[in-house]
């Protein structure tokens, strides 16, 4: 299961252009421990944690109008 959130500002200039900055962030934790099973069936290892992740977004465009 996973939790995201997304927060950013766009600037726009007088000349329909934008430049966007962002960040995207959130955290991936199982419900429950998970198995892995390597190809001659033994078992490799378990996991139960949390994943922490997050991005920079930096984009630039045009407005159409």
């Amino acid at each position: 299961m996973g939790v995201v959130s997304n927060l950013g500002y766009r600037w726009r200039s007088s000349r329909d252009t934008y430049i966007n900055l962002g960040l995207l962030a959130g955290a991936a934790f199982t419900l429950k421990d998970e198995e892995r099973f390597i190809s001659d069936g033994s078992l490799y290892e378990e996991y139960d944690g949390v994943t922490i992740f997050a991005m920079i977004e930096l984009s630039f465009g045009w407005d159409f109008r």
